[in-house]
């Protein structure tokens, strides 16, 4: 499943990437944070839980 999700992410972003780089002009920013705002949200909350993890995996409570 995190293969999958990860080719997901992966090829969304890409998509984004290359619309942004190449097609900015025809962007408008309201629309663009409409589409991907909740999926950074959530990206953001995920990144954030496994750096907790990792912190706590490195520094286990007494």
């Amino acid at each position: 499943m995190l293969a999958a999700f990860q080719f997901h992410v992966f090829t969304t972003g890409a998509r984004m990437r290359d619309l942004i780089g190449h097609h900015y002009y025809k962007l408008d920013a309201q629309i663009v944070h409409a589409t991907i705002g909740q999926a950074l949200e959530r990206l953001r909350d995920a990144c954030h839980a496994l750096l907790t993890d990792l912190d706590a995996d490195d520094h286990p409570a007494p």
